[in-house]
């Protein structure tokens, strides 16, 4: 493996005809780390993840590994590894041929590129299975491949572009595992692009959250989970209920929320004035006596629990996770923890 100390990305953008794809990204990522790149599509995520790989040029700002500027080299020359969306494996040419491929380009003798391909192949747990073609594998055996390919050159940084949108929701969860496995045992250093929040969460060192080409936060899992800074990123790690309400100080980064007579408290700086209060359906808590008062609406069933619609009074709705099962039409009452609640002033809501 190559070493190095950091990648840095120094203001970089990226521009076509009028539109700005990417605007002044600027990201340091450590030898070793996991780094996942989140955001709908059009965010700016794969153009970022193709101006590090070299297939796209940058409009302006630098990238540079460690101290040298790389963004002025082909992409051949920055030695990266890439897995795809749609795995690019080569329909004609058996597993094993496949992983050998990038070795053979680099000129590597033929007795270390054999050793090296069965190493990967025991690595992907495909040690049987070398001499079949692309075609006669599945979709996750098909996606080893290509980590194996992309592994195998030993590169100084792995670079995967939503590799397991193809796959089902099963095969999704075990490729996740398996490909924080491989990142672990062979030391590399990932950059992974995904609009899925529970493959950032349960994969990365750090995310990024992105909304129209721009940087909208940067943390652990944990930190964009519990905290996030802005509605748009509360609204994609998963905060679905969002109330306007009046906001009014209840202490130091307490906030005390009130909307059509009903009150909650929530974690936030929003001043005095216009806000909106956010909250997941798994933090609505039904409870016996107290609480903001609802009737049951729709109910799905979703197996281990179910997920309601509880309409307010004034007819806005509020969606709920519960492990009790729910009858449409029934009188409830709940409340939300106020740590669970965050609360955004109007200015910071439509950032």
């Amino acid at each position: 493996m190559q070493a190095f100390q950091e990648l840095r990305l120094d203001h970089i953008s990226r521009h076509f005809a009028n539109h700005a794809a990417l605007r002044e990204l600027d990201l340091t990522i450590r030898a070793g780390e996991f780094i996942s790149l989140l955001g709908p599509s059009g965010c700016g995520k794969s153009t970022a993840l193709n101006c590090i790989a070299g297939l796209l040029s940058l409009t302006s700002g630098q990238i540079r590994l460690d101290n040298k500027r790389i963004d002025v080299l082909p992409p051949e020359q920055r030695g990266f590894g890439m897995v795809f969306q749609n795995y690019a494996l080569f329909p004609h040419m058996s597993v094993r041929k496949n992983i050998a491929f990038g070795l053979e380009m680099r000129g590597v003798g033929r007795a270390e590129v054999a050793a090296r391909v069965e190493k990967a192949l025991k690595l992907v747990r495909l040690d049987n299975l070398g001499e079949r073609l692309p075609g006669q594998l599945s979709g996750g055996q098909q996606q080893r491949v290509a980590i194996a390919r992309a592994a195998v050159i030993e590169p100084p940084l792995v670079l995967m572009d939503e590799p397991l949108s193809n796959l089902d929701a099963k095969l999704r969860i075990e490729m996740r595992h398996e490909i924080r496995r491989l990142h672990n045992e062979l030391g590399l250093t990932t950059i992974y692009v995904t609009h899925d929040q529970d493959e950032a969460l349960s994969l990365s060192d750090r995310i990024v959250v992105m909304r129209d080409g721009v940087k909208r936060q940067e943390g652990t899992p944990e930190e964009l989970y519990a905290r996030p800074q802005t509605l748009d990123v509360a609204l994609f790690m998963g905060f679905r209920n969002v109330l306007e309400v009046s906001a009014h100080p209840a202490g130091p980064g307490r906030v005390r929320a009130e909307t059509a007579g009903l009150q909650m408290e929530g974690v936030g700086e929003a001043p005095v004035g216009p806000a909106v209060a956010a909250f997941r359906p798994d933090d609505v808590v039904l409870t016996d006596g107290d609480g903001l008062p609802a009737q049951v609406g729709q109910v799905e069933y979703c197996g281990r629990d179910w997920l309601a619609d509880l309409r307010l009074p004034d007819g806005r709705v509020v969606l709920a996770r519960s492990h009790l099962a729910l009858n449409s039409g029934e009188a409830v009452r709940f409340t939300v923890p106020a740590d669970r609640v965050r609360v955004f002033s109007g200015d910071a809501a439509a950032a």
